[in-house]
C-alpha cells in the first residue's frame, strides 16, 4: 500500500503503518513546514506536554479525554521514533521481548 492509500486505511491492525505514512507526509517537500524542521531534540516540550495531559487525564478520571492523549503520546513517540531513524515496530518488538522474558522469571 502506497502512503497516500495508508493515510486513509481504516484497517485498525495497521495505524501504526498509517502513522508513518502521515508523518512521512508531514516531512516531504510540500508538507508541514514546522515538522520539516523539528529534531529530536527540538520536539521534547511537545514529549513531556503529552506526557503531562496525559497524567492529567489519569488524574481527573478523565476516560474520554485520556483517550485522546494517549494517542496524541503515541504520536508523540513515534516521531522520535522517526527522528532517530528507528522502526517503531521494532522498538514495540524489543520492549514486547523484554517483558516477556522479565514477567517469564
Amino acid at each position: 500500500m502506497t502512503d497516500a492509500e495508508m493515510i486513509h486505511c481504516p484497517e485498525n491492525d495497521r495505524q501504526i503503518n498509517r502513522l508513518r505514512a502521515i508523518m512521512h507526509r508531514l516531512r516531504a517537500p510540500g508538507g508541514c513546514p514546522w515538522d520539516a524542521e523539528q529534531t529530536h531534540e527540538s520536539i521534547i516540550p511537545n514529549l513531556i506536554e503529552e506526557a503531562y495531559e496525559t497524567i492529567d487525564a489519569i488524574q481527573r478520571k478523565d476516560h474520554e479525554h485520556l483517550m485522546e492523549e494517549l494517542g496524541d503520546l503515541l504520536f508523540s513517540v513515534v516521531n522520535l521514533a522517526r527522528f532517530r531513524n528507528t522502526d517503531p515496530e521494532l522498538l514495540m518488538a524489543n520492549a514486547n521481548a523484554k517483558f516477556e522474558h522479565r514477567f517469564a522469571a
